[in-house]
């Protein structure tokens, strides 16, 4: 059946879940290593790094830049995300993007998976 022929009330139900479970989950996962902190001058660079390698993609609005480029600066051997979303723009930008990490900032393929729900199918 696939996943974009779930109900929509099965969103809002995962949405209560996480919200359910974050406590939970933060005491499991060390989230603090997953923002940038603007102090750590590694991080401020990469960010630099990532912005220019990815400036030829234009992402359909900023928003969506400003995830893609927290996503991408977080990656490494400790963590490599399956990003799933039903926003067909944002993952072929994503790809587009990603690729170019990969060709100019030696970012690993295995790190990072755009993947469209609609491609799930």
């Amino acid at each position: 059946m696939g996943v974009r022929f779930l109900p929509r009330y099965l969103s809002s139900l995962s949405d209560n879940i996480v919200r359910t479970f974050e406590i939970e989950l933060k005491n499991i996962l060390d989230y603090g290593y997953l923002t940038i902190d603007f102090r750590d001058k590694k991080k401020v660079t990469l960010l630099s790094d990532v912005k220019g390698c990815i400036s030829p993609v234009r992402f359909k609005d900023p928003m969506d830049y400003v995830i893609f480029c927290e996503l991408v600066v977080n990656l490494s051997k400790k963590l490599m995300i399956d990003f799933y979303t039903d926003d067909k723009e944002f993952s072929k930008k994503g790809k587009k993007a990603y690729t170019l990490l990969e060709t100019n900032l030696n970012f690993d393929s295995i790190w990072l998976t755009m993947i469209h729900t609609d491609d799930c199918i």
